[in-house]
């Protein structure tokens, strides 16, 4: 880290959360016009002294911000696996992602990773700020607001359906879902904690991922030892399946009894396998297991050794995010973790250049920043000033949001000429 973000991190770690908030929206403005880089630095990127594998959440842009990080994604080539193959895709908040880059973090390729899709067979409250949502027989968690415990909240995305905001799921509604499984130690199953929800209209395949428990032959059961059954005997790409690793198949809809069988046709890898010139590998999302003796914890079906000097910091279902190194006996955590707390999680910075005419949305009504949905807000006069501009002209926004479904509530708004 550079000594002056050094700086400025131990004066954020001084100073109250309200006075953090002003800063980091100045801050913003200003680094965001100074192109990519400069938030990297003061977060901590990895991959600044050569290139990089990671993987976590999207939780801002400008250019694309993941899980606090920044990175370039100007020159990058996004895509996802769809139905059948690689197809290209377009990123959104909340979407966790696998990002291949370069010197700088400057991304060469964001790979979109989706857990589900399908009908919701079931919904039912969990606590006053929580719902479970039963998809393809697997448990999504989709938190409503940001909880005391540190719960994230759950950005959920209901289109152009006309109860935004306010819309709320509905059994045989038609979902994707991102997010990260976690075990739960009383029932021994595991939950995808949702990080983002979108509505979509009924497709042709669904996808049904989760933690392998039991396997007997091509059979395997998700996310428990009694849980849905999968047949993999006719899925194209298939690897070698074993135990607490995660499993993302494409299968036509399952027919007849809720418990029917699915029947996959297409497998899709899930190892963070970076290539040998990878300088640096980062894994970030909620950890589902610590080890009684906190010598090893589990991320998303990783399973990473923690050095002594490290155990003990690390609390199941907490949010991590740890730079890996690996040997041959699997992954080992290469240095200290970083563990971001709700406060920090909960605050979304986006920015974008526009046209100078999108600016009268703002005030309109609901408007969009990268694709991301937000709430009606009031212009400051850093907008207002520039409203005459000529047509032709780009302004860059830079909004600070409170995470949570969309549209987003705005906390504030600056303009600058781009």
């Amino acid at each position: 880290m550079k000594p002056s973000a050094r700086c400025l991190v131990r004066l954020f770690g001084t100073i109250g959360a309200g006075l953090r908030r002003l800063l980091l929206v100045a801050g913003f403005t200003l680094l965001a016009s100074c192109g990519g880089g400069g938030i990297a630095d003061l977060a901590g990127g990895v991959g600044s002294g050569g290139s990089g594998l990671a993987e976590g959440t999207v939780t801002g842009f400008g250019s694309v911000i993941v899980d606090g990080v920044r990175f370039d994604d100007s020159q990058a080539k996004v895509t996802e696996e769809g139905p059948t193959g690689v197809r290209e895709a377009a990123l959104k908040i909340g979407q966790r992602v696998r990002i291949s880059s370069s010197a700088n973090n400057v991304a060469e390729s964001i790979e979109v990773i989706t857990e589900l899709v399908g009908p919701i067979d079931q919904i039912v409250a969990d606590g006053a700020q929580a719902q479970r949502l039963t998809v393809l027989g697997q448990q999504v968690r989709v938190q409503l607001e940001a909880s005391a415990n540190g719960a994230a909240a759950t950005w959920t995305d209901f289109g152009d359906l006309p109860c935004a905001p306010g819309c709320a799921f509905a059994a045989n509604q038609w979902i994707q879902a991102h997010g990260t499984w976690v075990l739960d130690v009383a029932s021994n199953t595991y939950t995808l904690l949702a990080s983002r929800v979108e509505v979509i209209n009924p497709q042709a395949k669904v996808l049904v991922s989760g933690v392998v428990s039991k396997l007997d032959g091509s059979v395997v059961r998700l996310n428990a030892a009694t849980g849905r059954e999968v047949d993999l005997g006719g899925a194209a790409g298939l690897a070698e399946q074993s135990l607490n690793q995660v499993v993302r198949v494409w299968a036509p809809p399952p027919s007849g009894q809720p418990a029917a069988v699915i029947q996959a046709d297409r497998s899709i890898s899930t190892k963070l396998a970076p290539t040998a010139n990878v300088a640096s590998t980062v894994l970030g999302g909620e950890v589902s297991r610590v080890s009684a003796d906190g010598a090893e914890i589990e991320i998303q079906g990783n399973r990473i050794t923690v050095p002594v000097e490290f155990r003990g910091a690390i609390s199941t279902q907490q949010f991590a995010r740890v730079e890996l190194e690996k040997s041959a006996s699997g992954w080992q955590m290469k240095s200290p973790p970083k563990l971001t707390g709700n406060v920090e999680r909960a605050e979304v910075q986006i920015s974008e250049d526009i046209p100078v005419a999108r600016l009268a949305q703002i005030a309109s009504g609901n408007w969009s920043l990268r694709g991301t949905l937000l709430a009606r807000t009031a212009l400051p006069s850093s907008c207002t000033q520039l409203a005459n501009d000529p047509p032709g002209t780009k302004v860059r926004v830079a909004v600070q949001a409170i995470r949570g479904p969309l549209p987003m509530k705005v906390q504030s708004v600056q303009c600058s000429r781009s």
